[in-house]
């Protein structure tokens, strides 16, 4: 142990052998002994010595492991000293890395590494460490802005930047450095050629550097490209740098003029000769000394127009006329030349590409309109049925419009002028010659029976596009209706309902039917018949034509089978009515007969016994008692009478049955205090009277409440009251009776004593408590809540408050708030400046202070050396006011003299008997004023490209200050915004988006601020001129083009306009136009956008009907490279003319018949086609004349082509051959084909039958719709004299020319002629069907007539109504406009009658009515539905903040009254029927954004950087309008604290260093989008090293910021012993890893900076602890909540501003040391000694007595053990602490059950645990922080079991080895 001490304390200390040379050489002496006695020291195998470390080694790695050998038998510890970069694993050797290195900074560190024996002694080396470069620096360019100016006549290969240098700080790297011009980045750029005229050449180049030049490489034009960037990029085989390289292009005379005015020029037609239209303009490319210009034609223009040579000015020659043939196309194509003037005198003129410019221009004639629209013929008259259908054509109608203008002047609409509900004219629009028909629009209004039968309206034709006024023609047409039997018998009223007796007798007349049929004849109302059917036709009947309904004979009337009330009270019949005498068409109608009852039933009450309950003071049982008597009898009237009540208490209501009491009813009503009631009820319908009984019990209840006597008790008393002192008595009152636990009242205090005040439970006196003691300054008024209890059930209470004011009495001293205040002062201030209000307080009332300096006062220089009063008295340089305690300045300061004042203060209570005091301290810092600006270097203004990308560079804005450093840039004015700067270098980059279309120029303003004291300023204005770029391509002022044009349109004709506009300015901005290359149908002019019919070109519909093509618009006509293209199609439909003749399907046709077939028998139908459209393929069929039949025994129908008999065929048998035509344009046409027709006529050897049913040929009979298969549909018949089979008829169709029984749709019976439904027929799929009938004879050959049968499809409700629908069968979902949340109620919110989204019913009008319901998702009623009209209706006021989307399920139905709209919910899913109707509610801003807290407070230290993050606020806007923004408004000192407006974080926006210990009481606002704000407080208190502590806790730093909020709530909770909070607010100014004694840092403990704030006693300020006063009041609380404060982990309270000075040491210090180790190293030699003296004389006598023991021979099993003293040094004490090694023992832990679980896993671990020997020193040296896997977290710990089992070696004085077992819980 001696050797021990002798090398921990003594050697290892190097500054102390620095000191005294002698005493390193006693230490080598002490060595050397200690080697001559068999100790030596470890040998180091492996120091660490001239290791190589990589620099890019990650932090935690391995990098050496040391080896040391000897020491002793024990392992040997190792250890590190003098360096942060490593630390070594103590007992493994392995050294790992702490910290990052870095070999360009230091490319070699000397460690010093030590290894410690077994037996103490410790080998010491140091080495040197050789850092490895890595690769990680990226290559840096020469310099940051890289620009040069090249000319544009340059030649290729010149040398445009010579000086171009790349370096990089590595040395490792293992390649070249690289330069390349990045052409992908050039390709994204707007010089993507960049890369291809500028190359680089190198010259030299190394792992190091890049050296180099930028040579031309092609040629240059200033007037395409005047400017441009190269990207270079550098590669040092890592990283990557990437530089813009800025390069100017100078312009050199050689472009030729350039066109800037080049328009087409567009007139109208009129204009008189020698006018000038426009002119042209051009200017000379070279913009230095240009040229002037002149203009002449390069084409010969006919003499029709002229330009001036020198102004450009076009004139016409000749008047403007679009008709005349010099104009025919309707334009003129003038090319024109501009020409440099190179010389006047003699003139000439520019002649090649260098000095002309050539274009081309069109004058566009427009047309005027002078021609009106006109009809030929313009009078019309046709004949149509009344159920003509729909979208029918008008017969026999074709019309025909010209307007013989062009273009727009000759497009026009074609209208009806009346009946246009009815009819509609086709198409509704035209140009030029259009062919129109009128169309049947709505066939349900032409109605023969509601008129009117004639129709005679004009035909308009009403030009539209035409500028001058529109002109019109018209013409007549009349339409003549057909009447045709298609109404149905209407009742005169919806239903029919009538009432009888039940008694009624046969024959009495019930009610009277009647319907009527607009129809005339027996298919109208003459003809109505009527009938009944349904349930009770046996005992009622109807008369057939009266409609009289009569009760049925019956012999019982009332009873048995007749009519009976109790048996049926109603009967439902259906009552039809068919016209045509019972023939024709029925409609039917409901008949509801109800009975009448007689009465004859008497009533009979439900129970017997009615039971029921009754609470005190109330009037109505509950459950509520209502009897009822029941009366089969419908006419009866039931009342209700109370016969029994001993009371007289109750009533009953005679209508209803409810049995209520008269008064309120309490327990001592009932009859003997028996608890009910029992009364007799009876019920009457007059003539019986049964009765029943009600039973009524009454509950008791504690219905009075206690009432004080008063409501409020106040009473004043000294704060010098004592303890158990009557104060006053409270009292309350209960009308409950006292002899129940409802009567019977107990006090108590519920709130506000404070343990202050207590309360006598039974007589409501209240006094002080028995402790109580009262404190004026602490608390001046106690506001006490009282209660009074009953004890009934349930319990009623009262309550009363009690205030108690307590009286002051002076016996506070006053104090300064802080107790030390500070302040800084400029030395240039005037005298009786006002420098500090020195803050003083005095808990006392009415308290008067005085202020006073006293002495000390004291003073230090700038160089911190105490002033010298005989030199400058410093007692003279303040003063102090009195009253108000201003310290100003009393004399000139001179900082130089003295920079630090600290005054005395003296705060006196002048009111106090005696008077008294309180003392603090002002220290007064003296600042130096700041007087010099900073000015800005000189900068050029610049120019730069629009459209560059955001952050691109654009400046480097610099300047310097002679006395302070620069402190930031910002810009104060950038009007454009384009622009930012660089908080802290300057430099000036593009912020937002450029566009040279927006703003040509700009500028900004750039403010610098310098570091000083006050801080200066300067501005200064750069102005920006903007580059043009091709950056917008052309856009057509349409989408698409749509346009008709006649078929066969010659070369030439004009077609349409396409117009396009680009934003770009100059020669961006011009557009041209062209098509596709292979379209050869269509030319366009490049610069008008006309496009016309090429020449040549065939345009046939019948081929293609619609054309599209393609145009292109671009721009830059003369810079190709940067154009930009856009395309539009371009649809154009021919428009048929009638060039193609018709065709028959045949050019024969044949057909065989009897000669006695009947006159005007269709015998034939030819067809013909022609290809052509609309009247041009409306064909006429005639016979040709001449060509055979000259009798005319055959006629053939114009329209259809059916071929008839005429005439009478009989006796005129034999073969008939003529032709038949067929001319296009109804007959009109230049077109026809002929056909021949061949009819042979054979003999009868019989007549042909004769039609008896249908009477008629085309007769229409009317069939319902979804019936059944083989339902009856009509019974034909025919007639035949003949005899035998030629007598004898079949029945058939004809189909298609074929005969046959059977079609899709009917079957006919050929033996009878019933046809019956061969399918269900469904109206809306197909609503008529005609049938060609054939009642065909047996004869050979046989004969047939035919006939044909129109069958109508009559509508049934079969459909439901149906929403539109989706492509997935789903219903679309209705959604008018957003809803705004503050609508009126009532308002309309949308209809669904006649919007996209009404429901759709396709059965006929009568049953297509639709209503709507809401059925599902208006359960709190916002809204009503209109069921007629889907109207929408809003019943209450929204709120978006309650709900912002309503989802309205609605059905349409048929049915006003359907109540299946339950039941369809289930199946909603997947009903058309059913749709949602989505409301969205539009947010109004009617609420204002709230903060989540009325008070935030944060702290920012002095010390703090600028832009610190102090506290967020937050504040919730419900309404979804836009964010909330915050602001500052008032509070904010010199614009100290900054607010981000979007985020809320607070930041300081000045160094803080000037506020040191103030407080700032921020008004804060968040307000929306719209007028809505909300204000709240912050406080931000600016902390000092002086005025915080630090706690070090043992958690890593990480945790503690997660949970630091848990420990500052714990802080703000520790109270005085008066119970006042000590802290109002605790702040954390950081949070770092701990600092052990070395000065090394351990992330495994952290350190805690805090503040402690508290409100003055005023309430108005705030008062931050001193560093000393904090100290105290946190190490009072940690001892007296010692719990509290170790379940925080709080290991150590120290002084926030306490700097540890490891080494420095005290000279008294030293002394001491000298002296220890004088007397330590004498008792050394002299046991040394001893020790060496008593070994040799021991190892003599051993060596003696083995010679004498073993003289025989040696005894090889035998070993000499050598004793050793054990020397006990706990006596020696070094003021320096020395690392010890402890000493370990293995714990094994386990869980109890009785702790809560611990959030980490659990499994047996190993945990040193030192066990320290008993040393006499009181401090021991802290322990180092335990290793992270024993820290304990800042969660609460797992309550574990540890079983420590400790086996240690402790050395005594003597030869004893102790082992000492310990077993502890």
């Amino acid at each position: 142990m001696w050797a021990v001490s002798l090398q921990t304390g003594g050697c290892r200390n190097v500054r102390m052998m620095k000191m005294l040379p002698w005493v390193k050489t006693l230490c080598g002496i002490s060595i050397l002994i200690v080697i001559v006695c068999g100790q030596e020291p470890p040998r180091f195998i492996n120091d660490m010595s001239n290791v190589r470390v990589r620099e890019d080694t990650t932090v935690g790695s391995v990098v050496y492991t040391l080896l040391a050998e000897g020491g002793g038998t024990g392992p040997i510890t190792y250890g590190m000293v003098e360096t942060d970069k490593f630390f070594v694993d103590r007992a493994t050797g392995e050294v790992k890395l702490r910290r990052l290195l870095d070999y360009e900074t230091n490319p070699q560190l000397f460690v010093t590494v030590t290894a410690l024996g077994s037996n103490n002694l410790m080998a010491q080396r140091t080495s040197k460490v050789i850092i490895v470069d890595a690769n990680d620096n990226a290559p840096e360019f020469s310099a940051d802005t890289l620009s040069f100016t090249v000319s544009e006549d340059a030649a290729i290969g010149t040398v445009a930047y010579d000086s171009l240098v790349i370096t990089d700080l590595d040395v490792s790297n293992s390649g070249l450095i690289t330069l390349v011009c990045n052409t992908t980045k050039a390709a994204a750029s707007p010089y993507p050629d960049v890369c291809n005229k500028f190359k680089l050449r190198l010259k030299s180049v190394s792992n190091k550097d890049w050296r180099g030049s930028i040579y031309l490489d092609g040629t240059l034009d200033y007037e395409s490209k005047p400017f441009y960037q190269m990207p270079l990029t550098a590669f040092d085989g890592r990283f990557y740098r990437d530089r813009s390289l800025e390069i100017s292009v100078l312009n050199v005379q050689d472009a030729p003029p350039r066109f800037v005015k080049t328009n087409d020029i567009n007139k109208p037609e009129g204009i008189p000769a020698n006018t000038i239209l426009d002119y042209v303009q051009a200017i000379d490319g070279d913009s230095d000394n240009p040229r002037q210009i002149i203009y002449q034609f390069t084409n010969s223009t006919g003499n029709k127009f002229s330009i001036n040579m020198t102004t450009g000015n076009i004139s016409n020659n000749i008047a403007l006329d679009r008709e005349s043939p010099e104009f025919a196309l309707g334009y003129e194509d003038l090319g024109i030349i501009a020409r440099e003037v190179i010389s006047y005198n003699p003139p000439v003129y520019g002649d090649d590409s260098q000095t002309t410019a050539k274009i081309s221009i069109r004058v566009n004639i427009y047309d005027v309109n002078d021609q009106a629209p006109t009809f030929n013929p313009v009078n019309y008259e046709v004949t149509i049925p009344e159920d003509i259908p729909n979208k029918t054509p008008l017969p026999n109608l074709s019309l025909r419009v010209t307007d013989l203008d062009v273009g727009p002047n000759g497009v026009y609409t074609l209208t009806l002028d009346q009946y246009t509900n009815e009819f509609e004219v086709s198409p509704g629009t035209g140009q030029g010659s259009t062919p129109a028909i009128i169309l049947i629009r709505n066939t349900s209004l032409i109605d023969y029976e509601r008129g009117p039968r004639q129709y005679v309206m004009k035909v308009v034709a009403l030009e539209t596009q035409t500028e001058t006024p529109q002109q019109s023609g018209t013409a007549t047409v009349t339409v003549n209706i057909l009447d045709v039997n298609d109404n149905l018998p209407q009742f005169t009223q919806p239903n029919f309902e009538e009432s009888i007796l039940e008694t009624a007798p046969g024959g009495t007349s019930v009610t009277k039917i009647q319907a009527t049929d607009p129809d005339s004849g027996i298919l109208g109302t003459a003809g109505i018949r009527y009938g009944l059917i349904g349930d009770g036709v046996n005992l009622f009947r109807i008369d057939p034509t009266s409609g009289v309904v009569f009760v049925e004979n019956c012999p019982t009337p009332g009873a048995g089978s007749c009519i009976d009330y109790e048996k049926k009270h109603r009967y439902d019949m259906t009552v039809t009515a068919r016209d045509n005498n019972g023939l024709g068409q029925a409609v039917t109608i409901n008949l509801i007969i109800n009975i009448l009852d007689v009465n004859d039933n008497p009533p009979a009450f439900t129970t017997s016994d009615y039971t029921s309950y009754i609470e005190e003071s109330k009037i109505e049982p509950s459950p509520v008692v209502i009897v009822t008597a029941n009366d089969p009898d419908s006419n009866s009237q039931i009342s209700y009478s109370v016969i029994a009540d001993p009371t007289n208490l109750w009533q009953i209501d005679r209508n209803t049955g409810k049995v209520t009491a008269k008064q309120p009813i309490f327990y001592r009503d009932t009859p003997a205090n028996q608890g009910f009631f029992i009364i007799t009820v009876q019920a009457t319908d007059g003539k019986f009277n049964p009765t029943a009984n009600v039973k009524i019990f009454v509950i008791d209840i504690n219905d009075n409440v206690p009432v004080f006597e008063s409501t409020n008790y106040r009473e004043v008393i000294s704060e010098t009251t004592s303890g158990n002192v009557y104060v006053l008595t409270v009292k309350a009152n209960d009308k409950d009776s006292p002899t129940t636990g409802a009567g019977i009242i107990d006090y108590s205090i519920e709130i506000g004593a404070s343990g202050k005040f207590v309360i006598n439970g039974t007589t409501g006196v209240i006094s002080t408590s028995l402790d109580a003691t009262f404190d004026y300054d602490l608390t001046r008024m106690y506001n006490m809540t009282v209660k009074a209890r009953d004890r009934g059930r349930p319990q009623q209470t009262g309550t009363c408050y009690v205030t108690i004011e307590i009286t002051d009495t002076n016996n506070k001293d006053p104090y300064f708030t802080p107790s030390t205040q500070r302040a800084d002062v400029y030395e240039n201030v005037a005298i009786g400046f006002s420098v500090h209000k020195m803050r003083a307080a005095d808990p006392d009332d009415n308290s008067v202070l005085n202020f006073f300096l006293v002495e000390p006062i004291s003073a230090i220089t700038p160089d911190g050396v105490p002033v010298d009063r005989s030199n400058y008295d410093i007692t003279q340089l303040f003063t102090i006011n009195q009253q108000t305690g201003d310290v100003q300045t009393n004399i000139k300061l001179d900082r130089d003299r003295a920079s630090v004042v600290t005054l005395t203060v003296h705060v006196v209570d002048v009111t106090a008997t005696p008077q008294q005091t309180g003392t603090g301290n002002l220290i007064i810092n003296i600042l130096e004023y700041n007087d010099q600006h900073p000015q800005f270097l000189p900068y050029n203004n610049v120019t730069i490209d629009e459209e560059q990308p955001i952050g691109t560079f654009v400046m480097a804005l610099l300047a310097t200050d002679q006395d302070d450093p620069i402190a930031e840039y910002q810009i104060i004015q950038n009007p454009d915004n384009f622009f930012a700067i660089g908080y802290q270098t300057g430099v000036v980059s593009i912020s937002s988006r450029v566009d040279f279309e927006e703003v040509e120029f700009s500028q900004f303003t750039a403010q610098v601020w310098d570091s000083g004291t006050p801080r200066l300023g300067n501005t200064t204005t750069v102005y920006v001129t903007i580059r043009n770029i091709n950056d917008n391509s052309p856009i057509f002022n349409q989408g698409a083009y749509t346009v008709r044009i006649p078929e066969n349109s010659k070369g030439g004709k004009f077609v349409t306009n396409v117009f396009a506009t680009d934003k770009d300015k100059g020669d961006y901005g011009v557009v041209r136009y062209a098509l596709d290359s292979e379209e050869t149908r269509f030319t366009i002019n490049n610069i008008s956008g006309e496009i016309f019919v090429a020449p040549g070109a065939k345009l046939d519909r019948e081929e293609l009907r619609e054309l599209d093509i393609q145009v292109t618009a671009y721009d830059s006509p003369l810079d190709a490279v940067v154009r930009r293209f856009s395309t539009v199609t371009v649809y154009i439909t021919l428009q048929d003319e009638n060039d193609n003749p018709p065709k028959f399907n045949q050019p024969e046709y044949l057909q065989q018949i009897i000669e006695t077939i009947p006159i005007y028998t269709h015998v034939l139908q030819v067809f013909a086609s022609d290809p052509d459209d609309g009247n041009n393929a409306r064909l006429q069929f005639s016979k040709v004349p001449g060509s055979g039949d000259p009798d005319n025994f055959f006629a053939i129908e114009p329209t259809n082509g059916r071929i008839r008999v005429d005439r009478s065929l009989l006796r005129n048998s034999g073969t008939y051959v003529f032709h038949i035509m067929a001319r296009d344009e109804g007959g009109s046409g230049p077109f026809n084909s002929t056909a021949k027709v061949t009819i042979i006529v054979l003999e009868a050897t019989n007549s042909p039958p004769e039609w008896t049913i249908p009477p008629l040929d085309n007769m229409t009979i009317n069939v319902l719709e979804e019936q059944y298969l083989g339902m009856l549909v009509y019974d034909v018949e025919a007639k035949d004299s003949d005899r035998n089979d030629n007598g004898i008829i079949d029945y058939g169709f004809y189909v298609n020319g074929v005969y046959t029984t059977i079609t899709n749709e009917f079957r006919i019976n050929p033996i009878t002629g019933v046809i019956r439904a061969e399918k269900v027929y469904d109206r809306e799929t197909r609503d008529r069907y005609l049938l060609l009938l054939v009642a065909r004879d047996r004869g050979d050959p046989f004969l047939e007539t035919t006939r044909y049968l129109s069958i109508k499809i009559l509508d049934v409700n079969d459909n439901d109504p149906k929403f539109p629908t989706n492509s997935n069968g789903e219903t679309k979902e209705i959604q008018f406009e957003d809803i705004d949340e503050n609508k009126p109620v009532n308002s309309s919110l949308g209809r669904l009658l006649g919007s996209s989204f009404e429901a759709k019913d396709i059965d006929d009008a009568q049953y297509s009515k639709v209503f709507y319901y809401i059925i599902s998702g208006n359960e709190k009623g916002y809204f009503r539905l209109i069921p007629e009209t889907g109207d929408l209706i809003l019943t209450k006021r929204l709120d978006r903040e309650e709900q912002s989307v309503y989802l309205l399920d609605i059905q349409a139905t048929n049915n006003i009254s359907d109540y299946t709209v339950i039941r369809s919910r289930r199946r909603r899913a997947m009903d058309p029927s059913i749709a949602t109707w989505r409301i969205q509610i539009k947010n109004a801003n009617d609420v204002r954004p709230d903060f989540t807290q009325n008070l935030y407070h944060g702290c920012i230290s002095v010390r703090s950087s600028l832009g610190q993050s102090i506290l967020k606020v937050e504040a919730v806007d419900a309404d979804s309008v836009g964010s909330v923004t915050y602001s500052i408004q008032q509070g904010n000192r010199d614009n100290a604290i900054g607010i981000d407006s979007r985020s809320g974080v607070l930041y300081n926006a000045v160094l803080m260093n000037s506020y040191g210990g103030q407080t700032f009481d921020l008004k804060l606002r968040a307000t929306d989008q719209g007028t809505l704000y909300h204000n709240t407080t912050a406080l931000i208190f600016v902390t000092e090293p002086t005025r915080q502590v630090k706690l070090v806790l043992k958690q890593p730093a990480t945790e503690v910021r997660q949970f630091f909020e848990q420990i500052k709530k714990s802080l703000q909770k520790l109270t005085l012993q008066n119970g006042d909070f000590i802290f109002d607010y605790v702040c954390a100014t950081q949070i770092v890893d701990h600092v052990l004694d070395d000065g090394q840092t351990t992330s495994i403990w952290s350190d805690v900076y805090i503040s402690g704030i508290r409100r003055n006693y005023n309430g108005a300020s705030y008062y931050i602890y001193p560093t000393t006063e904090l100290l105290n009041l946190l190490n009072q609380q940690r001892s007296a909540n010692s719990d509290q404060f170790d379940m925080l982990y709080i290991q150590n309270i120290e002084a926030g501003n306490a700097e540890k000075n490891y080494l420095d040491r005290t000279p008294t210090m030293v002394v001491m040391i000298l002296v220890i180790i004088l007397i330590i190293l004498a008792l050394l030699f002299l046991l040394l000694a001893c020790w060496c003296i008593r070994s040799r004389r021991k190892q003599k006598e051993e060596r003696l007595r083995y010679k004498s023991s073993f003289r025989g021979g040696y005894d090889p099993s035998f070993q000499q053990v050598p004793e050793f003293k054990i020397y006990d040094n706990s006596g020696f004490q070094n003021d320096e602490p020395v690392p010890r090694e402890p000493m370990y023992a293995k714990v094994g832990k386990g869980r109890l059950d009785e702790r809560a679980p611990e959030p980490i896993p659990q499994q047996i671990e190993e945990i040193n645990v030192e066990i320290r020997d008993a040393s006499p020193d009181s401090s021991p040296p802290p322990s180092p922080p335990p290793s992270p896997k024993d820290t304990p977290r800042l969660s609460e710990p797992a309550e574990e079991d540890y079983r420590i089992e400790t086996e240690v070696m402790v050395h005594y004085r003597g030869l004893q080895k102790l082992e000492v077992k310990e077993q502890r819980s």
